[in-house]
């Protein structure tokens, strides 16, 4: 069997170490004595007692101060890679659930503003009816819906009086139907009790305008060629031909209103599709009445090309309407997202307001509250997910009750909460009165006590039932934060200072002050100092009640 190598002779001026896992040299007698390669490692237990033989099986020697120190390092090297192993596996949890997050926003809102592929509107029905009532409000949809009845009054009266023979009835029915209907039109555009129903229902208001005009017309045409003379008709009277619903007054009007309703009118382009195929339609079958040639399927075919070239530019604009609309959406959304962080770092009146860094700003008389808890002892009780779970959940609790009680939430650095008055963040006269300082010294007392009460009692409370009986390692449940808190107030001055990861923070003898009255009050109570009893008064939460106690009575 392979045996431990004996330590040569020390250099010159130097003292002989003996090795780590080897017997101490005085005590090795002869070789046999030798500890062998394979035997087990040296146990850090007690030393043999005294009289026992150092040569029994089973016995290990004393250990030689090198391997104590040896041991000690080996320890702290254990307990600092712990540390950067909870370093790591908390930053990775981070960075999972900020990646998720932001996939679910990612996802979330890619569905709120998918659009159909070719009605383009937006499944999103608030989202569509907002984009409606802003491509409706436009000076072009009361003068494009004008120009189309004037249009086709003008129309109207060079056909009846000088194309076609008189006739009173079709002559009053054409030119009333436009009338009528663009008459109510500019009614219920400009009377304020129906705006907003024209406004909300336009695609609704244009269908109804035009398509009765259309076929009013087209039924006039059919008419006028089953009853006109032979000398008003084509090919006696040139500009009735090929017949009265195909003549050049005819498709001059349908291709003129087209690019009217198409290019000017602001309707959405699920509106335009029903009208233009209406239109279509209805042409289409007053012209194809009658007998027809290569010269109306013609016209039909250019009537085609003309609807569907302005449709599809029409098409080409919305969308590009739509796309824009989503684009300012999420740039709005991207404002509010960063002003929601700038609130978390900044007072709220600081986020639009141009300054110089540093900033200093002076505070003669603020009360500040520390509330902080053991952090070695919860990291030594549970994993990292665990750990930063159920410090979300309670933070999240705190923010709700600090913006209850009108306080300010000043920052949370490692295990500490740092809570302010309001005058802090909104510098209002109002607040630096005696009065408004002993209501708020009342409220942010009364805070500390619920801020220290509900973080001891949430993992019992609240994630208690959700762990099972066997599972009582690593649970939230079985988390004991042992919150505690301190309250001081007295002068101290507030500023955003650095180039960079700017916050806003306070800084002076009130804050150190504070932060002493936490770091020293017994777990599950609030301590606050001499001066902030004095300014509290009779206000506020009893100090008999077990969970307010002042630094200068504590006996």
């Amino acid at each position: 069997m392979d045996e431990l190598p004996t330590a040569g002779p020390p250099p010159s001026g130097e003292t002989a170490q003996p090795l780590p896992h080897a017997v101490d040299p005085r005590a090795e007698a002869s070789p046999a004595k030798r500890v062998p390669l394979d035997a087990p490692p040296v146990s850090a237990g007690p030393h043999p007692p005294p009289g026992a033989e150092s040569g029994t099986q089973g016995l290990q020697p004393p250990l030689s101060p090198a391997f104590k120190g040896f041991q000690v390092a080996t320890v702290r090297s254990a307990k600092r890679n712990r540390v950067e192993d909870f370093r790591a596996a908390s930053m990775a949890s981070i960075d999972t659930l900020s990646a998720v997050e932001s996939q679910e926003e990612k996802e979330e809102q890619d569905e709120k503003f998918k659009k159909h592929p070719i009605l383009l509107f937006f499944h999103d029905e608030r989202l569509e009816t907002e984009f409606e009532q802003k491509r409706s409000k436009t000076r072009r949809q009361m003068v494009s819906l004008v120009m189309f009845h004037v249009n086709t009054i003008f129309m109207t009266l060079y056909h009846r009086l000088l194309q076609v023979e008189w006739d009173t009835s079709k002559f009053v029915a054409c030119l009333a139907m436009p009338f009528i209907l663009g008459t109510a039109t500019v009614v219920l555009h400009y009377l304020p009790s129906t705006k907003a129903f024209f406004n909300k229902h336009y695609g609704l208001v244009v269908i109804l305008t035009v398509l009765p005009v259309h076929i009013c017309l087209a039924i006039v045409d059919i008419t006028d060629e089953l009853e006109a003379s032979p000398g008003h008709r084509c090919p006696a009277h040139a500009s009735a031909c090929p017949h009265h619903a195909a003549d050049s007054e005819a498709q001059g009007w349908v291709m003129i209103s087209t690019f009217i309703l198409n290019l000017l009118c602001p309707v959405l382009f699920k509106y335009q599709l029903v009208i233009n195929l209406s239109r279509f339609l209805i042409h289409t079958v007053a012209t194809c009445y009658f007998p027809s040639g290569t010269e109306v399927y013609g016209c039909i075919i250019i009537l085609f090309a003309v609807q569907a070239g302005t449709l599809s530019l029409a098409y080409v604009f919305e969308s590009q309407l739509r796309s824009t609309m989503v684009q300012d959406l999420e740039l709005q959304e991207d404002k509010l997202r960063i002003a929601s962080i700038l609130s978390t770092v900044l007072p709220p009146r600081l986020i639009l307001k141009q300054f110089s860094i540093p900033l200093i700003e002076k505070y003669e008389d603020v009360p500040v509250l520390f509330c902080s808890f053991d952090k070695q002892a919860v990291l030594h009780s549970v994993g990292p997910q665990a750990f930063f779970d159920t410090l979300e959940a309670i933070y999240t609790l705190f923010d709700e009750a600090v913006a209850c009680a009108g306080m300010w939430k000043v920052e949370h650095v490692g295990e500490d909460y740092v809570v302010s008055s309001p005058g802090v963040a909104t510098q209002d006269p109002k607040d630096n009165t005696p009065e408004a300082r002993r209501e708020h010294a009342a409220a942010i007392a009364n805070l500390a006590l619920a801020l220290v009460r509900e973080g001891n009692s949430f993992a019992q409370s609240k994630l208690g039932g959700s762990a099972g009986a066997g599972s009582r390692r690593n649970t939230p449940s079985n988390i004991d934060f042992k919150f505690k808190a301190g309250i001081h107030n007295g002068p101290l001055i507030g500023g955003v200072a650095g180039r960079t990861r700017r916050f806003y923070r306070l800084f002076g003898e009130t804050v150190v002050m504070a932060a002493r009255m936490c770091h020293h009050c017994e777990t599950g109570r609030v301590q606050v100092s001499g001066a902030f009893d004095m300014l509290l008064g009779s206000q506020g939460p009893s100090r008999s009640a077990g969970g307010l106690q002042c630094a200068t009575r504590k006996k």
